[in-house]
């Protein structure tokens, strides 16, 4: 009987829909995992800027703090030969090195301090992604194996369901099955049949004539809907 092959092609999408929301659980727990993996990627590729900064400041700051010290030292012996000086041209001389030198120094002292800030807040964020980075892998771990366990849960739970609607379809007769699985091609999971409803399609609502409407409500003819190209079902068969 006609109505009874869509009875069980109704039944199978009703499975096929609580099949999906197995497929959605599954997919979740892979986005659990992949979420956590790309942070860690995000982290672990910023950790590496960090330390990319982090060396290019520590060299800078060696440089100045070498600059520093030879121009000190430089100031220091400067000032110990004013005294000796044999007259005022050389100590002029010497006064002038030391005014090109204490400036010079004062402005060391200030880049090397704002660097050691620098490097300093470097080191922090440094540390800060590797203690993400070693709390992450924790998660990730354990997140993985629970996420291994549900994956495994639901697709038991999907095979079942397969069995149960490849099963409901080998009971409907041929025409049936093949008309269902031509519009599931293009309507898997989202309606892939369609009723009747004030002569029109009660998903796209394209509208039929008169004739076609009530050969389809007596299960006459597989027919599908020349709007949205799913397969249009007796409405009849949704309260057998």
């Amino acid at each position: 009987m006609a109505i009874e092959d869509f009875k069980h092609l109704i039944e199978a999408q009703s499975l096929e829909k609580k099949m999906k929301e197995h497929l959605d659980a599954t997919e979740e727990q892979v986005s659990r995992v992949m979420h956590i993996e790309k942070q860690r990627e995000i982290n672990s590729s910023a950790k590496i800027d960090l330390e990319s900064q982090l060396s290019e400041k520590s060299t800078e700051l060696s440089k100045k703090e070498k600059d520093l010290f030879d121009s000190e030292a430089k100031a220091e012996k400067t000032n110990e030969h004013i005294p000796l000086a044999r007259n005022e041209q050389e100590t002029n001389a010497l006064q002038k090195e030391l005014d090109v030198l204490n400036p010079k120094i004062e402005k060391l002292q200030e880049e090397i301090l704002e660097l050691m800030e620098i490097t300093e807040e470097l080191c922090n964020q440094i540390s800060e992604k590797d203690e993400f980075l070693k709390g992450s892998l924790l998660s990730l771990e354990k997140i993985k194996k629970d996420s291994e366990i549900e994956i495994h849960n639901e697709e038991e739970k999907i095979k079942v369901l397969e069995e149960r609607v490849s099963s409901l379809l080998s009971q409907a007769g041929e025409n049936y099955r093949t008309a269902y699985l031509l519009s599931n091609e293009k309507h898997k999971f989202n309606n892939p049949l369609c009723f009747v409803s004030n002569s029109a399609c009660h998903i796209c609502r394209y509208t039929l004539n008169q004739m076609q409407a009530t050969e389809i409500e007596k299960g006459e003819v597989t027919e599908s809907c020349p709007g949205c190209g799913r397969l249009i079902t007796p409405l009849s068969a949704k309260t057998l």
